[in-house]
């Protein structure tokens, strides 16, 4: 599977009840590792703080799967300066003058933002 330039992953989590969410997301690859930068208080977040279990897909921009589901653990990296600007080098890399933009909206409307980690199980 193409973890390097397809656009969007398809990040799976659970509810406390078990019900699985699928959110759409960008996201970068980075070794045997996958990022991804979000709001720091969405459910993904809260979800993945509760559960570290995930899966990951393929998908297209509204979530569609394009792919086959592979089983991952989750974690939000917190206080890692140094990750934190590499991931959003790679996403500037990645997605171009669009993120840009719309990290230049989010700043201003004050949003604060989170990486979480994916890494694939063995």
């Amino acid at each position: 599977m193409d973890f390097t330039t397809q656009p969007y992953l398809s990040l799976e989590t659970c509810r406390k009840n078990g019900e699985p969410m699928r959110t759409p997301v960008w996201f970068v690859r980075d070794g045997d590792r996958l990022y991804i930068r979000t709001v720091a208080g969405s459910g993904k977040v809260k979800r993945l703080r509760a559960n570290p279990r995930v899966r990951v897909a393929l998908c297209d921009r509204v979530g569609n799967v394009t792919g086959p589901w592979v089983a991952a653990t989750g974690r939000e990296v917190r206080d890692d300066p140094a990750l934190y600007e590499r991931v959003d080098r790679l996403l500037d890399e990645k997605y171009g003058e669009i993120k840009r933009q719309l990290a230049a909206q989010a700043a201003a409307e004050g949003r604060v933002y989170t990486i979480l980690e994916i890494r694939f199980d063995e």
